[in-house]
C-alpha cells in the first residue's frame, strides 16, 4: 500500500528526528496507517533496522503482516540465570509488566536475574519499536544502550505500562488521517467516541454494536476474545464458559480446552521463547492424563504462534485465584483462556471480540484508554455485555 503524503511527511521526520538526536516516536490512534508506516520503514532502511516488539503477541501480529519481527527480549535479554527461577522458563518482569503474581512466586520478594544484554543478532542502525504504548523509560534505555537509533510507533491512546514512565505518551508526530476503510468501522467509530469520554455502552449502540447484561452465561463459541477488567470475572467468565461446553465437572483437560499461558516459556535455558505470558492457545491433543500427581502432560497450538508445543501443566492451577509457583515435575503455569484482561490482550488482535463492561472499570481514571484499548482488540466484530 502506497503511503499519503501525511504518512511521508512523518516518515521523513521520523528519520530526521532519529539520526538527529537518537529516538524519536510515532504516536497515531487506531486505523490511522502505523503499520503500513512502520512496514515502508523497515522496507526504505534494508538491512540497517530491525523490527522489535514487547511482547511475542505483538511480534506475531507483525509478522502475520509481512513485517519480520521479534520481541524486545529476545534480542536483548539472555534468560533468568538463578536456579531459583529455572521452571518458569523465563518471565517478563520488571521490564514491561508489574511484579504482580502473573511473574514472581507467591512466598518471593526478589527479582529474577536476567542475563546481561546480549550481542544483537547484527548490528542495526535503526531499532524500529512496535507497540510502544507498552514500553517502558528503562526498557528504552537498555535500547538506547545498544548504540541504535531508536523509532518508537505505537498507539498513544492505549493503556500505558503497567510499570514505570510510559515513552510515547506525548509522541514527536502524530497521525491524524483515518484511512477509509478504518473510518467506515463502526468497531473504530465506536473506539473513538468512548476514548473522547462516551459511555461504551452508549457508543455501541449509537454504532449499532451488539449489547448484552451478564446473566452469568456463555455461548459455547471458542473463538469468542472475552476481554475483561478484573482477574474476578475473567474466572467467572472461564467456569461459564466449562459449564456450557459441557466441561465443569473437575479440572480435566480435553482436546479442544482453550489455556492461557501465565509465564513466559522457552525451549531452554537462553533458548528462543515459545510461549508469552498472556498468548492463549489451544489444546490439540492430551498426551497424558496424570490425577494423582495433578498434571497433564499436553500439545498446545498458541494462536498464530508455535504450533504444537508440549507442556506439563498443573491441574491445581486451572480456575484458581492464586498463581502456584511451586508447580509439580516441572510444570508451567497454564490457565483456562476464555477470557483475558486487557493489559494481557494488548498487541493482540481477534476477529471477534466481546468486551465485558464491569462496574469497576467504569469508576476508573482509566477507563478511557481501557476502553478503547479493549475495543481496538476486535478486528470485525464486537459484542458489549454489561457486567
Amino acid at each position: 500500500m502506497e503511503l499519503t503524503n501525511h504518512q511521508k511527511d512523518a516518515m521523513r521526520g521520523l528519520l530526521a528526528r532519529a539520526d538527529e538526536e537518537g529516538v524519536a516516536s510515532l504516536g497515531g490512534l487506531a486505523g490511522t496507517g502505523k503499520t503500513t508506516l512502520l512496514a515502508e520503514l523497515d522496507k526504505e532502511l534494508g538491512g540497517r533496522a530491525m523490527v522489535v516488539a514487547p511482547t511475542g503477541r505483538a511480534a506475531s501480529v507483525l509478522r502475520r503482516k509481512g513485517v519480520a519481527a521479534n520481541t524486545i527480549h529476545s534480542a536483548l535479554y539472555g534468560a533468568p540465570t538463578s536456579e531459583r527461577y529455572a521452571h518458569l522458563g523465563g518471565c517478563t518482569l520488571g521490564e514491561f509488566e508489574a511484579p504482580t503474581l502473573d511473574c514472581i512466586p507467591h512466598n518471593c520478594t526478589s527479582s529474577p536475574s536476567w542475563g546481561g544484554r546480549r550481542e544483537l543478532a547484527f548490528a542495526p542502525e535503526y531499532l524500529i519499536v512496535d507497540e510502544a504504548s507498552m514500553v517502558n523509560s528503562k526498557a528504552l534505555a537498555d535500547l538506547l544502550q545498544t548504540g541504535a537509533k531508536v523509532i518508537l510507533v505505537g498507539d498513544h491512546g492505549q493503556l500505558p505500562p503497567v510499570v514505570g514512565t510510559p515513552v510515547i505518551s506525548n509522541p514527536d508526530f502524530v497521525l491524524t488521517e483515518i484511512h477509509r476503510q478504518a473510518a467506515e468501522s463502526p468497531i473504530i467509530r465506536a473506539a473513538y467516541a468512548v476514548r473522547d469520554g462516551a459511555t461504551l455502552t452508549a457508543a455501541a449502540e449509537a454504532e449499532g454494536i451488539p449489547v448484552q447484561r451478564w446473566k452469568g452465561r456463555v455461548a459455547p463459541n471458542t473463538d469468542v476474545a472475552r476481554i475483561c477488567h478484573t482477574n474476578v470475572m475473567r474466572h467467572r467468565i472461564n467456569a461459564a464458559m466449562r459449564q456450557a461446553l459441557g466441561r465443569a465437572d473437575g479440572p480435566k483437560v480435553v482436546a479442544g480446552e482453550r489455556l492461557l499461558c501465565l509465564a513466559n516459556v522457552r525451549s531452554g535455558p537462553g533458548g528462543a521463547m515459545v510461549a508469552a505470558n498472556g498468548e492463549v492457545g489451544t489444546v490439540r491433543e492430551v498426551l497424558e492424563y496424570n490425577e494423582a500427581r495433578s498434571y497433564a502432560l499436553v500439545k498446545i497450538d498458541v494462536d498464530h504462534g508455535t504450533q504444537g508445543l508440549v507442556q506439563r501443566i498443573s491441574l491445581t492451577q486451572l480456575g484458581t485465584k492464586t498463581l502456584h509457583r511451586n508447580q509439580l515435575d516441572g510444570a508451567n503455569p497454564w490457565d483456562w483462556g476464555y477470557a483475558l484482561t486487557a493489559h494481557k490482550s494488548q498487541g493482540s488482535e481477534w476477529g471477534t471480540v466481546g468486551v465485558y463492561y464491569e462496574p469497576s472499570i467504569r469508576r476508573s481514571q482509566d477507563r478511557d484508554a481501557w476502553t478503547y484499548t479493549a475495543v481496538t482488540r476486535a478486528e470485525e466484530s464486537l459484542v458489549v455485555v454489561n457486567a
